[in-house]
């Protein structure tokens, strides 16, 4: 066990090493992502499920908030969907049959709504999710400042009694920091 938790600290290459800093990573994103309850620009009463309707008036206001910068396809903007929105988003007809039909340059080469309407959309387990609240964020990347060490500090393993401890960390900060450039999109968290 101390040999393989010495190759996660000192191999480069190592998947262990990968795993921590992946580890990480997950922790900045969702950290990152608590800050989306704060943005003033509200869809959604929290109970609703994600719908066209629901993405359509995200879109408006931050086209609106985001004004010059809010192009669509080339500069944002991103849609960060809660896990369990999934089927809500393959459900929205126009979305699905958008993506499927492609164009020339842009044929249909994945199972995911990846684009349409000029937004992309991402699915992830990290979006705050309070009293049953999933706060999913629509945005282009000037609404957010963060700033980490992509690389992250290593101590060399420790044993205490029959256990190797593996002590990683990194320093992060994040903020909003244009409010009207994203829009906080409250769906109920339930599957």
């Amino acid at each position: 066990e101390l040999q393989a938790a010495a190759r996660a600290v000192q191999d480069p290459q190592s998947p262990y090493k990968k795993q921590l800093q992946a580890s990480i990573a997950t922790i900045v994103d969702s950290d990152c992502l608590t800050d989306v309850s704060t943005l003033t620009q509200i869809v959604g009463d929290g109970t609703s499920n994600y719908d066209k309707t629901m993405a359509l008036d995200a879109y408006a206001k931050g086209a609106a908030g985001g004004k010059e910068f809010w192009v669509p396809g080339e500069a944002g903007p991103m849609a960060v969907l809660y896990v369990n929105q999934v089927d809500d988003l393959l459900s929205i007809g126009d979305f699905t049959s958008a993506q499927i039909r492609g164009d020339r340059e842009n044929p249909m080469v994945r199972g995911w709504v990846v684009q349409a309407h000029g937004c992309r959309y991402y699915e992830s387990g990290n979006v705050y999710v309070s009293g049953g609240i999933a706060y999913n964020v629509m945005f282009i990347p000037e609404a957010f400042g963060i700033a980490y060490n992509q690389t992250p500090t290593v101590l060399p393993p420790q044993a205490f009694d029959a256990l190797v401890k593996l002590i990683a960390w990194t320093d992060f900060a994040d903020g909003v920091v244009r409010d009207a450039y994203a829009v906080q999109m409250r769906t109920g968290s339930a599957a």
